[in-house]
């Protein structure tokens, strides 16, 4: 079954995005702080900018990279990097043992914690390691909203993934000719919990493929499961180079309204849907 919890991994992007956090413990904006009976912060080495950033396939998922950039005139031997921000659990810590030369740059592989969902209104703080000393720094604004940005998608589908699956149905239906062929099927909604209505209102497709909800498309109050009508159409695009070049065809996506809150998730079609799909496509670009 291909469930909402199969599909939300699979999010593509074609931008990568970067949080720039800038840590000195000799700016007054930042502070840096030691543990009892350590060396000082200013003995070890502090000046440091750190970037967080996502490789394209690393764009709608908790990994990514922490890019730091020693602007001392000294070696710096960090041992750990991390943030601090309760929309994440509050501090945390990833273990490294790397040095870094003057002005050298080095990324790191770091795997976002869950998210903390409700109020991410707290201060985002960058955390560096360098032996015993904690170098710490708000983050940037640039860097604290696009954390916001990824931590509100990690929320909206962490919130359809508790409340409903979601998967494709087995039949579909090739309809029509030329450029008014589509492809019609059916969505196949279970409630795992609470009994508010849960709504699509949208749907979104590729450069290669449109998507419609052509009937209702609720799950009224208190029913557990139901169906919703989905129509794939040929895109916009019929060119061999975009056929073979698209990187991600079958990137789709789907907005709900559940209660109150809306979010938008990953629905990638399972392979018996993405063949009808590429059918269409044939029949459409004659």
């Amino acid at each position: 079954m291909l469930g909402i919890a199969a599909g939300l991994g699979v999010s593509r992007a074609v931008v990568s995005a970067a949080v720039v956090l800038v840590l000195s413990a000799a700016c007054s904006a930042g502070t840096a702080t030691d543990r009892p009976g350590t060396p000082t912060s200013e003995r070890a080495g502090q000046a440091v900018t750190v970037t967080f950033t996502q490789l394209p396939i690393q764009v709608g998922t908790n990994q990514g990279l922490l890019r730091l950039t020693n602007t001392a005139a000294t070696d710096l031997a960090v041992t750990g990097v991390g943030l601090d921000w309760s929309g994440y659990g509050g501090e945390f810590v990833r273990r490294k043992d790397s040095v870094l030369a003057p002005g050298q740059t080095l990324d790191f592989p770091v795997r976002l914690p869950r998210p903390v969902c409700g109020d991410g209104s707290a201060e985002v703080v960058g955390v560096v390691e360098v032996g015993e000393a904690t170098l710490r720094r708000t983050v940037e604004e640039s860097g604290v909203d696009l954390l916001r940005r990824v931590r509100m998608l990690a929320c909206q589908e962490q919130l359809v993934r508790e409340s409903v699956d979601i998967e494709y149905a087995e039949e579909w239906t090739a309809e029509g000719a030329g450029r008014d062929a589509s492809v019609l099927g059916h969505l196949r909604l279970a409630r795992r919990q609470g009994d508010e209505p849960i709504r699509l209102t949208g749907v979104k497709g590729s450069v290669l493929f449109e998507l419609a909800l052509p009937g209702p498309s609720t799950l009224p109050r208190g029913v557990r499961s139901g169906e919703v009508r989905l129509r794939i159409l040929p895109g916009s695009r019929c060119d061999e180079h975009a056929r073979s070049q698209a990187t991600a065809p079958f990137a789709f996506r789907l907005t709900l309204r559940i209660g109150r809150e809306t979010a938008t998730v990953p629905l990638p079609p399972p392979r018996h849907v993405q063949a009808q799909a590429n059918e269409l496509l044939d029949r459409a670009c004659k």
